[in-house]
């Protein structure tokens, strides 16, 4: 100051500080973009791994709902057999359809493990994030219509059934239907027809119908579905390489 140089050290001073500024712009600039890189590559494995888990659950519902669409269709024809009048007993079914009650329990650890982690705020794509989000619930609604029918079909048919139809027994080792000790095959035969007139047995058996084609109406919007979240995938994994 004694040198009247202040203007000069005001210069210097400034031009200091706006290095520094500079070089702390630059380094948060790199480790701004260092994040981003972390956060692209966490976010590609992430899908990557969901990518895997959907493919295996799709697989596995494709076959779970192609089960409920033969069976719906075998109920459907035992059901047209049983009440057609016009054919001879001896062409009347009297071989019990399986029940058809089967229930889809996908994995889905990877899944609630991004919810869970809050990784799903760095999906980007809206739609995908929309069904990853609601995933979850949409399969409660169909594991619940699921088990409404295991329910109706133990508590209703199986119960009803003991009081009309004498069980038989199995031959475990090849799988066939045995006759019943405590009654002739005729007698048997009676008595499975005579269930077959009663109409409480005939509006059960109908309902359970009615339960395996609304499974199939829902499942086919879940598989759809199941597309779609792999073609979006699919998208965002080529987007992220």
């Amino acid at each position: 100051m004694e040198k009247n140089k202040t203007g000069k050290y005001f210069k210097y001073a400034i031009g200091e500080i706006i290095l520094v500024v500079i070089g702390i712009l630059i380094a948060l600039s790199i480790n701004n973009w260092n994040e981003l890189r972390k956060d692209s590559k966490s976010e590609l494995t992430a899908l990557m791994d969901l990518k895997q888990e959907f493919t295996k659950n799709t697989k596995v519902f494709n076959k779970h709902h192609q089960f409920k669409k033969n069976i719906s269709q075998t109920w459907i024809d035992f059901i047209s057999n049983i009440s057609n009048r016009e054919l001879i007993e001896s062409n009347r079914l009297t071989t019990p359809v399986r029940p058809g009650v089967r229930t889809f329990n996908p994995s889905r650890s990877i899944l609630n493990s991004i919810l869970s982690t809050g990784k799903i705020d760095k999906v980007e794509n809206d739609s995908l994030k929309y069904f990853l989000t609601n995933w979850n619930d949409i399969l409660l609604d169909y594991a619940e219509d699921e088990a409404r029918h295991l329910n109706f079909w133990d508590k209703e048919i199986t119960i009803l059934e003991r009081t009309l139809i004498p069980y038989r027994y199995y031959n475990v080792d090849s799988i066939e239907i045995q006759k019943n000790d405590f009654h002739s095959e005729i007698e048997t035969r009676k008595m499975i027809f005579d269930a077959y007139d009663n109409l409480e047995y005939q509006n059960l058996l109908l309902r359970n119908v009615y339960f395996l084609q609304e499974n199939v109406k829902s499942g086919e919007i879940i598989l759809k579905a199941y597309n779609s979240i792999n073609e979006l995938l699919d998208e965002e994994i080529k987007l992220k390489k």
